[in-house]
Order: structure tokens, then C-alpha cells, then sequence
């Protein structure tokens, strides 16, 4: 059976182990190192191939004639269901055995670090998105044709309509009482892209018209998700014990390291593939000189999904009826398999029933966005950028975020500055800074999680890049025209 702890007193990890937890998301997205939009590599003229994952047609904007990515990395955490108090991200990876749980017996000493729990009655999300993008070209033909590949590694963790029954509080304060729990779901994959861009432009009386895509075939190595496909009723019956009635509950997972002995490193395995795309339009308005006044785009990113097939099980736990499931009648079983046969033993008698297929399907982190560029005077630009999450048809849905972000920036061949003020899922403001030097960017769209302590520190981001583009840009040292560089002329 699940080992679902409801009790302090009879919690049967150690204390150590739900701390843990919630630093999962932030050291591994420094071990797989993209995150979730990272503004500061996306939205200027000059960011290249960088750009085609928020807009595939963003970059027929870029003055420069090339431009090769050698390497990008970029992490976000962000999550309303648990906080660490008075720290921020380099202060809680140097203070990680000063961690302590908001239940753990005694008072915290003043340098200690504080597990809690938001206690509110809304939805709860958690979202942790990183990428690396390797070595990538995006090339400019005949001035009106652009085309580039690239390649990317990502991760993703996605729970963005958790039910508030579910938080921790609203968990402990139940004593005997029923509570219906909601639909919800929670999801995990990690895979690879190997991805071909094309844009083409077309002149208009006033600028200029540009329509782009990507096109991404995908290698998934792991995955997981768990979904409640219907709202069933719950209670607690001791700090052990929970009984259920009328549950639909279907997970599934890879399970090509479940079975990884102590010492053994982690194993990656092939075990999906899939399909995927971008579509992007841009329209720009010229002003002066060639360099444009108005900017506007439009796009559908990370559509498609990933078939796992192989080391995978999809299971599915249904009854009508009201049974009790006890987490002690478990401890001791470390092997996923043993865990899972021996709750489908005591649910159906059989340790086989809850297995229902050996394949799953994973639909990306789909979304709809709108981008918006402004040229206030030369250099001197405002960004605004709405990204929408979409639900991936009858997929399990690796969901993303919502985000509405604006931007001022300056940007200069040589070098660039953006202050990024996002508001991410409607609920978290946050300020950044992106700077870049040539050929370097490092940024953040969250600052006060790198420098500032915060009361309630619940995420994080960062990006960095690295590439190399012509040195010889002509007289565009206001940042990006139409992109051809000359004036039109037109015949009467």
C-alpha cells in the first residue's frame, strides 16, 4: 500500500527526508540544466536561435547574418505549497543540514532554516522546468529565408491544479472527517529534441509579414504522472489510516531504474519517442532608418507528445466501494513492483489487476503567447509577453505555468541590459535582471531568489548562454530592422 503519513507523531520517514523534498527541485535543475520562459535570452532582436522556442519567426528580426549557440542552461522552481523561511537560493545550498521541518519536536534555533506549508484555501501548483540547449545555427538566406536547427535537453515537473484539500494543514486538521477530493494530476518526463527551425519574410507597404515553425523529434527517457480522474470522498480514520470511496485514480511511470542497487548510478534509457512542433507569426512596423517602431508576434509552442513504450506501466486503481488503506502494512518494501503487486493483491486479490497497459502517451507543456516589442527611441525598448498554458487533447499533459511579463531593455550590439517584471500564474510577482556582454548572457527573471532573504522563499530561476555571431553588423546599431538592411523603394 501507498504510504500516506497524515500524522506528525507517526510519521515513518525521517525528518530529513520530507525536507528533501522540496530541495529536489532546486538541485536538480542545477544537475539537468531551460527554464520557464527565460525573457532575457528570448525577447531581444540579437538572441538568435535562442529565441525560436517562445516565437519560431521572433528571430527574422536579428540584423546579424548568423548565429551559433555553443552552449545554453536555464532552471525554474517556483511552487505555493511549501516555503523555506528567511533564505534565499545560494544560502539554502550552503545551509542544507540546517534545515528542519515546521513539525520536527523543539524550537528552531536562529540559524536554522524552517520547512512550512502554505495554509490557504486556493489551488496549489509546483512547477520546476529545466533545459540545456548544445551546440545550434540559425543561419539568414537571401534576406528573406532563415533556417537553423538545434538541440536541447529537458525536465519538467508539473502540478498546477493541486486541490487546497490536499495541503498540508488542511491534511492535519482532519480528525475522522470526510472531504472530497477534487480532479487533479501531477507529472514528470524528461527527453530530448533534435529540432529544425524555418522563417520566411515577406515585405509589407508599412514593414514587414513573418511566419515560422519548428519542427522536433523527440526521445523520451523518463516518466511519470499520477491523475484523479474523478472527485471520490476521503477520510482519515487514525494517523495510518485512510479509507476511500468511488476513487478512479490512474498513474503510470518508466521503470528502467527502479530496480538501481545502492552505489549504482542512474541509468538512462530510451524508452519513448514522439513528435512535436512550434508555430510562430510575427508582424513588424517599420520606423526610421530601417529600424522598426512596432514589433508583434503570435505562437503555439510545444505542441505533440511522447509515446512511452518501453520499461513502462500504466496502472489504474477503481472501485465502487469504501476500503481502508494503511501505511504500515508496507514499511519495509523498497522495491516499486513489491510495493505496487502487493496493493493490487489487497485491493483485487490479484497482484496483476491494477496494470492496464505497458505504454502511456505524455503530452508536452503546451502553450499559446503573445509577445509585443516597442521601440521607445534607439536602444531603448519595452517587451510585453502573455504565455497561456493549453490542455495537450487526452494526453497526460506536462502543464507549464501561465505568465505575463514586461520588459524594458536596452540593447546594443555589443551588449544588452533587461529588467524582466513577471507575474507568474496570476499569484507571483517577481523582479530580474538580464545582462549581456557580446557574446555572453547570464540573467535571472526572479533576482530576490539569488541575493535577498526572503520569508518565504519559494523558488527560483536562472539562465546563462554562450555563443558566437558575426563581428561586422553594418550601421543596425539600433538593434533589429526589417531585417534586410536597406531602404525600400517602391514603383508607381
Amino acid at each position: 500500500m501507498l504510504k500516506i503519513p497524515y500524522s506528525k507523531n507517526e510519521y515513518p520517514y525521517s525528518m530529513n527526508s520530507l525536507k528533501y523534498l522540496f530541495l529536489l527541485a532546486l538541485l536538480c535543475s542545477f544537475i539537468a540544466a531551460k527554464g520557464q520562459e527565460q525573457i532575457g535570452l528570448s525577447v531581444e532582436n540579437y538572441s538568435g536561435i535562442s529565441s525560436v522556442g517562445l516565437n519560431p519567426a521572433w528571430q527574422t528580426s536579428n540584423p546579424l547574418a548568423w548565429d551559433l549557440n555553443l552552449v545554453e542552461a536555464s532552471q525554474f522552481v517556483d511552487n505555493n505549497y511549501a516555503y523555506l523561511t528567511n533564505t534565499h537560493l545560494f544560502h539554502t545550498l550552503n545551509n542544507t543540514d540546517n534545515i528542519r521541518v515546521v513539525f520536527e519536536e523543539g524550537t528552531p534555533r536562529e540559524d536554522e532554516i524552517v520547512l512550512d506549508f502554505f495554509d490557504t484555501n486556493r489551488r496549489k501548483f509546483v512547477s520546476v522546468f529545466t533545459e540545456v540547449m548544445g551546440p545550434s545555427l540559425s543561419v539568414r538566406i537571401r534576406d528573406y529565408n532563415q533556417v537553423g536547427f538545434f538541440i536541447k535537453a529537458r525536465t519538467g515537473v508539473s502540478a498546477q491544479r493541486i486541490p487546497s484539500e490536499l495541503g498540508y494543514y488542511a491534511v492535519e486538521r482532519l480528525d475522522g472527517d470526510s472531504i472530497i477530493v477534487p480532479q487533479s494530476h501531477l507529472s514528470a518526463m524528461a527527453w530530448n529534441e533534435i529540432g529544425i527551425n524555418f522563417a520566411r519574410k515577406f515585405d509589407t507597404y508599412d514593414g514587414s509579414f513573418s511566419i515560422g515553425t519548428n519542427i522536433k523529434f523527440l526521445t523520451g527517457y523518463e516518466a511519470v504522472y499520477a491523475k484523479n480522474n474523478i472527485s471520490f470522498e476521503g477520510r482519515k480514520i487514525s494517523g495510518d489510516t485512510i479509507a476511500i470511496t468511488n476513487p478512479d485514480i490512474s498513474f503510470g511511470a518508466t521503470n528502467s531504474n527502479f530496480n538501481i542497487a545502492d552505489g549504482e548510478s542512474f541509468r538512462r534509457s530510451r524508452n519513448g519517442n514522439g513528435f512535436g512542433f512550434d508555430l510562430g507569426l510575427t508582424y513588424i512596423f517599420e520606423g526610421n532608418e530601417d529600424i522598426y517602431k512596432l514589433k508583434l508576434g503570435a505562437s503555439f509552442i510545444d505542441i505533440g507528445n511522447i509515446n512511452f513504450s518501453r520499461n513502462t506501466g500504466d496502472y489504474l486503481i477503481s472501485f465502487d466501494s469504501t476500503q481502508q488503506l494503511v501505511s504500515t502494512d508496507y514499511e519495509g518494501i523498497e522495491n516499486p513492483d513489491t510495493l505496487l503487486a502487493e496493493l493490487s493483491r489487497n485491493i483485487y486479490n490479484d497482484a496483476s489487476a491494477i496494470r492496464k497497459a505497458n505504454s502511456f502517451r505524455m503530452g508536452l507543456p503546451a502553450a499559446f503567447s503573445l509577445q509585443a516589442d516597442y521601440m521607445v527611441v534607439p536602444m531603448f525598448y519595452i517587451n510585453a509577453l502573455f504565455v497561456q498554458r493549453l490542455t495537450n487533447g487526452n494526453n497526460i499533459p506536462l502543464e507549464r505555468g501561465n505568465l505575463l511579463a514586461v520588459t524594458p531593455r536596452f540593447e546594443h550590439r555589443w551588449g544588452a541590459a533587461s529588467l524582466p517584471i513577471s507575474l507568474y500564474n496570476y499569484q507571483h510577482l517577481n523582479i530580474g535582471l538580464s545582462l549581456r556582454f557580446a557574446f555572453l548572457t547570464i540573467g535571472s527573471d526572479d533576482l530576490g531568489s539569488l541575493i535577498g532573504k526572503s520569508n518565504r522563499f519559494t523558488g527560483t530561476d536562472f539562465y546563462v548562454g554562450l555563443k558566437i555571431n558575426p563581428f561586422d553588423i553594418g550601421l543596425n546599431l539600433g538593434g533589429g530592422g526589417g531585417g534586410k538592411g536597406n531602404v525600400k523603394c517602391y514603383s508607381f
